[in-house]
């Protein structure tokens, strides 16, 4: 069962096993709590339109609007929660999907704060680099700055384009192109153990963003099943072509790892369609979302 599933008696519901054809699964999920666009009851629209039974939100070290979800009418849809938490390795980031863990572990708290502290500090480091290479003057209001979550993307990337300083994100990536900075996350090994101790099950969240798909075959993954991680998200928009998805595949059965799908979609922030790759359950191995299935 689910540590924190909504608790309220049903009358009407079925086993998932009795449906498990039906519909589609997307796990990795972004909304405005983090760096997505939709709050939880327009992704439950969108959810309905698109056929999505089986879900989770995991936006960027932040559970509030997945734990939200708990509370929100859920029929006919089938939820596990979830974040994404922030790694790094070598300077560079890395992120792990977290699912069906104790909202209320401390250590897995900490953790999540350390990375919101640390994003906040990367933004804030970002700014006052443009300040010093006078791309922009004046940052004397950017601490007490907020902006309209329904817009997606953070701190420093809103800012900038209030301040009139870009017009849309690919010239805010441009800007940081070679700036020698980068946040300060934990390693995958601590990062994968605080999951584990949740009682949370961690999946390496869309390997391709990170490698080419023939690093694969040099032991890549290895150093993530050395830390421990439960599964791999092998369907994920960032694949060249779906067929790709069967490296990752073979690679998790023959060592016994969880396969997940996501489409990593942020609402109108990104162009990452919601449900995509359009992948049912059949198809992974993810024994969190074994559960009855909410119908009236």
């Amino acid at each position: 069962m689910l540590k924190h599933r909504k608790k309220k008696e049903r009358n009407h519901t079925i086993a998932l096993s009795e449906r498990r054809g039906e519909g589609l699964t997307d796990l990795h999920i972004h909304t405005n709590a983090s760096d997505g666009t939709w709050d939880t009851a327009t992704l439950i629209k969108k959810l309905r339109e698109n056929n999505i039974i089986h879900f989770s939100i995991t936006d960027h070290d932040t559970f509030i609007n997945s734990k939200k979800m708990l509370n929100e009418d859920l029929i006919g849809l089938n939820f596990v929660i979830g974040v994404e938490v922030s790694s790094m390795i070598n300077q560079e980031e890395y992120h792990i999907l977290a699912y069906d863990f104790d909202y209320d572990h401390k250590e897995f708290n900490d953790l999540l704060i350390f990375n919101q502290k640390a994003r906040k500090e990367y933004d804030r480091k970002i700014i006052e680099h443009l300040k010093n290479k006078s791309i922009i003057k004046d940052v004397t209001d950017y601490n007490a700055y907020s902006y309209n979550p329904s817009r997606g993307g953070w701190d420093s990337l809103n800012y900038l384009i209030d301040k009139g300083v870009i017009n849309h994100k690919a010239e805010f990536f441009s800007l940081i192109e070679n700036l020698d900075l980068k946040p300060e996350f934990k390693d995958p090994g601590e990062v994968i153990e605080v999951i584990k101790k949740a009682g949370g099950t961690p999946i390496l969240a869309h390997p391709t963003n990170y490698l080419p798909i023939e690093s694969v075959e040099n032991g890549v993954l290895d150093r993530w099943f050395d830390w421990g991680i439960h599964g791999i998200e092998c369907y994920s928009p960032y694949l060249s072509q779906q067929s790709d998805a069967d490296i990752f595949i073979d690679y998790c059965k023959e060592h016994d790892l969880l396969i997940t799908s996501g489409s990593d979609c942020h609402g109108e922030f990104l162009n990452r369609p919601l449900g995509y790759p359009n992948i049912k359950l059949d198809n992974l191995i993810v024994p969190f979302l074994d559960q009855k299935l909410i119908l009236y």
